[in-house]
């Protein structure tokens, strides 16, 4: 069985600087009918008139940047659905066991055109791979709190992997060019997704039950969201 469950955020606008806003509350805790396990989807929508993505203009590494105002990734909004992506929503599935699923490749955060991609990764606890993709040098600097804070210095077409076992939010930034941005979130629970650029996400195999569901977005924090 498949729940779907809209999720409103209202805010007006977001910048580059973080900051915690509300959200409208959702309909409460979802039921999850099912044998053993069922499926959460919904989209998460942006209530505001302020849609435009953060962006710009990088002066003197156009040869590398581009000549256009690079999106930072920070503030992705559909312009027709007004869909918000990389809205990091998850069960709060109290009680059950997790069964984490095998991971046969790392995930991969990379450096294109001097930003991250993606700007947000999410993660099974494990290891990272960084990399530069870019025709300059970049840092991946890892602010971790509960995993070892890392520096990883990336030259051109450099790779690394980074071991990450403890669950935790982590800002990255590069030291070399500074409104450099991503977020790499090392899951506590396998019931999560990132939303999509639509605002579309879906959590698979959800146990059975009664559950709260959460929300996190780099400009809204983290809410409660039903």
């Amino acid at each position: 069985m498949k729940k779907f469950l809209p999720l409103m955020v209202a805010l007006v606008a977001c910048d580059a600087k973080p900051a915690p806003l509300p959200v409208v509350p959702g309909p409460g805790p979802v039921a999850v009918a099912a044998t053993k396990f069922g499926a959460v989807a919904g989209v998460v929508i942006v209530k505001g008139d302020d849609i435009a993505p953060v962006t710009k203009k990088i002066v003197g590494q156009e040869a590398h940047c581009g000549a256009e105002p690079v999106d930072l990734g920070v503030w992705r909004v559909d312009a027709m659905t007004r869909g918000l992506g990389d809205a990091y929503v998850w069960i709060d599935a109290a009680g059950a066991r997790p069964e984490w699923p095998a991971v046969a490749t790392a995930p991969s955060l990379d450096n294109g055109k001097c930003v991250f991609k993606p700007p947000v990764v999410l993660m099974v606890p494990g290891d990272l791979r960084i990399s530069n993709s870019d025709t300059i040098p970049h840092s991946a600097n890892l602010d971790a709190k509960a995993n070892a804070s890392e520096n990883v210095m990336l030259p051109t077409g450099a790779s690394r992997l980074v071991s990450l076992r403890i669950p935790e939010r982590i800002e990255v930034t590069c030291s070399v060019h500074p409104w450099m941005h991503a977020v790499v979130i090392v899951a506590k629970t396998p019931w999560g997704a990132l939303s999509g650029e639509g605002g579309g996400f879906e959590v698979a195999r959800v146990p059975a039950g009664r559950h709260r569901v959460k929300l996190w977005h780099r400009c809204v924090g983290e809410v409660d969201a039903g």
